[in-house]
């Protein structure tokens, strides 16, 4: 998982890199690109690695630099069939990662669209949109065959998509959950995330209502409908988790590239010193990285301290033993423990009991029928945990207080009677 999400980071960077070519003097972008690794990684929406967020900002960076591109020296050219397919086959992989994020590209198509259709190049309308989906088959057809092989096509549309869509989603209305997100975003990013904030405000602001970027607003236009394709598509529902905001993140690109041409435009510094920054940069904000990072805190543990492996040396004792997670998304002892969950729910997702009974239903159940030899839950604070319906078919063995994402929990390891 680290080497795939450090592969995904590396590629993001690339292409923020190519990006800031589009913009900047060459012999800066490499410093431009070392500060946004900086704020991106040091925002609070990376929280513990491995979102799928992370993994979608290579595809999203790839996509915005063909567009960038295109909109800066070509656009009166064609583009070609390969960049094309390419972004279909972008989107194609969002989809099976997480669909939700799919609006930057619905966003794109439609950016695309208007610009065949205001340069009246209406067969490319047609082209760009078969070619498009060809890519997205593409990238779809290893699940349609993976699944399709093991007789769960149903299952996995059913699950990922149906169950997702239908039972999800907050139920307030698409514009009321859009105003509650935009005030919660802006209050958890000023407050927490300010240096950050003030790039990202005043990249969007300049990018917006200056000259710096595109001269035309046509060409800002085409560049900002993907970011609000993809909010509409991120937070129309009405979920706000912190970790939602990093597929946003790359936004602050343009305010990288406001502060960089600006030291330019007055003089600051000579070929010498524009070398050294990168480097000097890099020590610096590594090292503010060691030690203020929200991260950083884990570094006082050793693998022996945390609780998932001290449940899992003592579930380890027992052969073939089976886990059920209660309470909880997925805490972390599956893994720990070595074990492959034996029951359809394995966590309590965040559903809303009244709109999706089944999981928590189905884990009770589990639970009265004695299905698996031990149950894990997590509790908030140091308070008493009670359920009475574990309890009685389990006995508690081991627990633990351990902090997670600055909030306090304890964790309890029960074992069947």
């Amino acid at each position: 998982v680290f080497l795939m999400e450090t592969l995904a980071f590396v590629i993001f960077l690339f292409f923020c890199w190519k990006i800031f070519e589009l913009f900047l003097n060459k012999s800066i972008a490499l410093s431009a690109t070392s500060l946004t690794a900086f704020l991106i990684v040091f925002h609070t929406a990376f929280t513990h690695g491995n979102s799928k967020e992370e993994y979608v900002l290579p595809f999203l960076s790839i996509s915005l630099y063909y567009l960038l591109k295109h909109l800066k020296n070509h656009i009166q050219t064609p583009i070609p069939n390969r960049i094309i397919i390419l972004h279909g086959i972008l989107a194609g992989c969002v989809i099976w990662i997480k669909y939700s994020m799919l609006g930057f590209w619905l966003g794109l198509v439609l950016s695309y669209g208007l610009m065949f259709i205001m340069a009246r190049q209406y067969y490319y309308v047609f082209k760009f949109g078969i070619l498009f989906l060809f890519g997205v088959l593409i990238a779809t057809i290893p699940w349609v065959v993976y699944f399709g092989i093991h007789g769960a096509l149903q299952e996995f549309i059913e699950v990922y998509f149906l169950t997702n869509i239908n039972h999800y989603a907050e139920s307030e209305g698409i514009l009321m959950n859009l105003v509650i997100t935009v005030r919660k975003m802006l209050s958890i990013n000023i407050k927490n995330n300010t240096v950050f904030s003030v790039f990202y405000i005043t990249g969007i602001i300049s990018f917006l209502f200056t000259k710096a970027f595109f001269d035309s607003y046509r060409s800002r236009l085409l560049v900002l409908i993907p970011f609000l394709f993809l909010f509409l598509s991120v937070y129309g529902g009405g979920k706000n988790y912190i970790y939602y905001f990093q597929i946003f993140s790359p936004l602050v690109l343009f305010g990288v590239i406001y502060l960089f041409n600006k030291l330019i435009s007055i003089g600051f510094g000579n070929r010498r010193t524009i070398n050294l920054i990168p480097y000097v940069g890099m020590l610096v904000l590594w090292m503010m990285m060691y030690f203020f990072h929200h991260n950083a805190y884990f570094l006082k543990y050793d693998k022996d301290d945390l609780f998932q492996y001290k449940f899992a040396d003592y579930i380890n004792q027992f052969d073939n033993a089976s886990l059920l997670n209660y309470g909880a998304l997925d805490v972390g002892l599956y893994h720990a423990a070595g074990i492959e969950p034996t029951t359809y729910f394995i966590m309590e997702h965040n559903f809303i009991y009244e709109r999706y009974p089944n999981n928590l239903d189905s884990l009770n159940g589990y639970i009265a029928n004695r299905s698996t030899d031990f149950v894990v839950v997590r509790n908030k604070g140091n308070t008493a945990y009670k359920n009475s319906l574990i309890e009685e078919n389990y006995r508690k063995v081991l627990s633990q207080n351990q902090s997670f994402e600055g909030q306090d929990f304890t964790y309890i390891l029960y074992q069947k009677r």
